[in-house]
Order: C-alpha cells, then structure tokens, then sequence
C-alpha cells in the first residue's frame, strides 16, 4: 500500500513544501530515507 501527502519544513523563516511517501509492505520492520539535503557546517 503506497500513501503520499504533502506537508512543510520550517528553517527559520523560510518555508519548503516536503512531499511524504509510505510503503507498507510484509517482512521485517525497517526504515529507509531518501532525498534527504545535505548539511553545511553552521558557523
């Protein structure tokens, strides 16, 4: 069963629109990210 909804990220001020997938399928329990940013080091 696939499930997606949209939702928002707030950083500060600045607002990003996130869209969430979920997958439920049988076997062991487990979770994958994908498309995740990348980081810079806060200075």
């Amino acid at each position: 069963m696939l499930a997606r909804c949209l939702s928002g990220s707030l950083h500060g001020i600045q607002a990003q629109a996130v869209t969430v997938e979920v997958d439920l399928v049988p076997g062991l329990p487990g979770l994958q990210l994908v498309g995740l940013r990348r980081h810079t080091g806060i200075s």
